[in-house]
């Protein structure tokens, strides 16, 4: 498995427990969706108010799998796979609540940061996470 290199430390994996930064998120995905017409201009505050109760935490499994449970409110489980190759990481989730999916996330490492991409319906959803918690090991 490649390293994920933090700025001026020993490289690390990205295994761990990573927790959504809601106000990164926040920030990058309201541009997006003016971009992509999913939100009219002028209803900003109200997206804001909206994606700022998106919960996400993604457990990086040393074994190369993962679990994501994301939401508002009620909670979605994805499971699935993983790979790291420098500072990029690729998911491709396999189950939604325990039913079939094929589904593919993308980003990029940077020391306790990870933004990872998400193809949804024409646009590319960003999600800024922060580690919560290195891998334990098992």
């Amino acid at each position: 498995m490649a390293a994920c290199v933090s700025c001026g430390g020993a490289p690390e994996t990205v295994a761990g427990s990573w927790t959504l930064d809601p106000t990164a998120f926040v920030e990058e995905a309201i541009p997006v969706m003016l971009d992509s017409g999913r939100i009219p201009r002028g209803a900003e505050k109200l997206a804001e108010a909206q994606l700022g109760k998106v919960r996400m935490q993604i457990d990086l499994r040393t074994d190369g799998t993962f679990v994501c449970d994301m939401g508002i409110g009620s909670t979605a489980r994805y499971e699935g796979t993983w790979v790291q190759n420098g500072q990029n990481i690729s998911l491709v989730q396999t189950l939604e609540n325990g039913e079939s999916k094929d589904d593919q996330m993308s980003g990029k490492c940077n020391g306790d940061s990870l933004r990872l991409v998400h193809d949804e319906e024409g646009m590319s959803m960003p999600y800024v996470l922060r580690r919560s918690a290195a891998a334990s090991p098992r």
